[in-house]
């Protein structure tokens, strides 16, 4: 306990711990309270913020060694697999396309398909193959290329690709967690290996069975104990 003026009329010697002034009737304890709170709510915010600022450091330190652990590239070369594979497909194509009239007739008759049809989907097959070859390529040559220009860049680049990539993948691993959580489940046996039961389905059960048929006002099958509901 300490003797203090009053905050609001000035009277001299009254007890900190006082409820109120004995002159003024101002609320001494409520006061040294309401100081003593904010007092509080500032150390914590200023412990909040130290906080902050020492994981964004802790981040920063940790972003710029990964930065720096990005070694140099290699020069860029064109996928031979990718290549050879995306030649041949076409090569085949092509040979099926020169298919004569009567060996395409034939194979027409035989039930095998248009060996000229089949000849056009696998050209347009090997070619899409080897654009998405020269793509990569592309792709790589252009990193290299401003690896040589600007190394630092480069290194950020490759760093910030590679979050981007980790927060797709847990966006994507989110959605599914999510659907699994909101997916419907069997009342009977909860489990989430159901199946929706179609208009046609049910009305098909209908047709067959009758009023009898077990699909009627039904939605869901589950696959596991076979209740519907």
């Amino acid at each position: 306990m300490a003797l203090i003026k009053c905050p609001e009329c000035g009277r001299e010697k009254v007890s900190d711990s006082a409820e109120m002034c004995p002159d003024c009737g101002y609320g001494i304890k409520a006061h040294f309270e309401r100081i003593r709170i904010e007092e509080e709510r500032k150390e914590s915010e200023r412990k909040s913020e130290e906080l902050r600022n020492k994981i964004k450091i802790e981040e920063q330190k940790r972003k710029e060694e990964q930065i720096k652990s990005v070694p140099k590239p290699s020069k860029p070369r064109i996928s031979i697999v990718g290549s050879i594979i995306s030649g041949l497909i076409m090569l085949m194509g092509i040979i099926l396309m020169s298919t004569g009239e009567y060996e395409r007739q034939k194979s027409i008759d035989n039930h095998n398909g248009d060996p000229v049809v089949q000849g056009v989907i696998l050209l347009i097959f090997g070619i899409s193959i080897l654009c998405f070859v020269i793509w990569a390529y592309y792709q790589q040559r252009k990193k290299y290329n401003l690896a040589q220009t600007d190394f630092e860049e480069y290194q950020r680049t490759i760093v910030r690709e590679h979050d981007e990539e980790i927060a797709r993948r847990n966006a994507l691993a989110e959605a599914e967690r999510y659907k699994q959580m909101n997916a419907p489940k069997c009342p009977v046996c909860g489990s989430t290996n159901i199946e929706k039961i179609s208009t046609t389905s049910r009305a098909i059960s209908v047709a067959t069975v009758g009023l009898a048929s077990g699909k009627i006002g039904k939605q869901y099958k589950c696959k596991n104990c076979k209740h519907m509901w």
